[in-house]
């Protein structure tokens, strides 16, 4: 119904190929429970599940899964759960990049139309065609922009990967890819996207691998144990960057990945900073260490709050530095498709130059998929929020600040 390609791997993040190549080794595949959200709305509609549906259904054996889901059309709140997934994690961790596109695609496409339709009652869904490649346009042109934008901010010397898979659909992918590498991308997430660079995708390691190693190891000690996985069963050449997040103790999982990949006669080559907007990150509420600045007013709204912050950062470069890891480098990512935020970290980095010297960096490079075209964007999400080793015996499990939202108004449709 929906034309789907033979083969989903070329579109999907790799991060999320390699977690199962990983698992597989591992033998680990234990039931898990996805929910799935989108996280804006203004009194919008939920679109794209039914394709979504047979995005699974199509690619994944699907073994005693359930799936419980909105009807198409639904009306949603932000990040109301709007799909759970309960599967065997291997069945289901390639397709997060596709079935979220889809989602991102079509919610986004009703949501500007019926924006349109408000203001101009000759738009109607007749138009639904144009209007898509309208909205693809703009897209494109963003995220050449935007992309060009930041590499000049940046400057050539720090990376820059484009990460976006997820905030469309599939078949714009390759497309979408080429305006970032065209603006000045060095990577991006999928192969699709790579080929016409005759590259490869590239990824770090996502928070539903570490779920897994969470609910196996134990909380504290998802991140170290997820690293050396990747560590042991992926390929050399392949850069060792630990998602440092999870547990949201960005500076000590840090800080103990790197101690522990040195043990076993590895490096840690990056550390990526993705903290969720739900949580501030480690420590920086509590003590502010070293800052460039002593009045608060001084401030920008992106040098301490919610989510990748720039103090955090800053702490955790000097945390590494301290510790005997000034090697290791750091890669931003969450909301940095915000060019605003990127010039505050660039202006923050400038001002603790005046302490630390000017060699000293605050990060190295930058992993970004928000090139929305408008306000009217709507970004499909996923969490893993339990684990367990039978589908009735999930317990709960989950990064910190993503637990569970129950939806009473889901139906089962599988």
């Amino acid at each position: 119904m929906f034309n789907l390609q033979i083969d989903h791997r070329p579109y999907t993040d790799k991060y999320f190929l390699r977690s199962n190549e990983i698992l597989k080794a591992d033998n680990l595949n234990p039931f898990v429970r996805m929910q799935v959200f989108v996280r804006k709305s203004n009194n919008n509609q939920i679109h794209g599940l039914n394709e979504a549906l047979e995005i699974l259904q199509k690619y994944s054996k699907l073994t005693d899964a359930r799936i419980y889901s909105l009807s198409e059309g639904d009306n949603y709140a932000p990040k109301e759960t709007c799909m759970i997934i309960e599967a065997k994690i291997q069945d289901i961790i390639e397709l997060e990049t596709m079935y979220l596109g889809v989602i991102s695609r079509e919610t986004t496409l009703h949501a500007s139309c019926n924006y349109l339709h408000a203001i101009n009652s000759d738009i109607q869904q007749a138009h639904y065609d144009e209007h898509k490649k309208y909205v693809e346009k703009h897209i494109l042109d963003n995220t050449f922009q935007t992309f060009s934008e930041i590499r000049e901010l940046i400057g050539k010397d720090r990376k820059l990967i484009y990460m976006g898979a997820r905030h469309w659909g599939w078949e714009l992918d390759a497309e979408i890819a080429k305006a970032a590498f065209d603006g000045g991308a060095d990577d991006c997430s999928t192969d699709i996207g790579a080929a016409d660079e005759n590259k490869l995708g590239v990824g770090t390691i996502p928070h539903a691998l570490e779920n897994i190693y969470a609910w196996k190891y134990g909380m504290e000690n998802a991140v170290v144990n997820s690293t050396l996985a990747f560590d042991k069963h992926i390929d050399k050449s392949v850069p060792r960057i630990a998602l440092i997040d999870y547990n949201n103790h960005e500076y000590s999982d840090s800080l103990d990945t790197a101690k522990c990949l040195d043990k076993v006669g590895s490096n840690l080559d990056y550390v990526r900073v993705d903290t969720c907007g739900e949580n501030f990150m480690q420590g920086i509420l509590y003590d502010n260490g070293f800052l460039p600045f002593d009045d608060v007013n001084d401030y920008n709204k992106f040098y301490l709050c919610k989510g990748v912050a720039a103090i955090g950062v800053h702490r955790l470069r000097n945390t590494l530095n301290f510790s005997g890891f000034p090697h290791v480098k750091i890669l931003l990512s969450s909301g940095f498709g915000n060019i605003e935020k990127v010039k505050a970290f660039l202006e923050y980095e400038k001002l603790c130059q005046e302490f630390w010297g000017e060699d000293w960096k605050l990060f190295d490079g930058i992993g970004c998929g928000e090139c929305s075209w408008d306000e009217h964007m709507r970004m499909a999400g996923a969490d893993v929020v339990a684990v367990g080793d039978t589908i009735d015996t999930m317990t709960e499990v989950h990064k910190v600040g993503r637990g569970p939202r129950p939806n009473s108004n889901l139906k089962r449709v599988l």
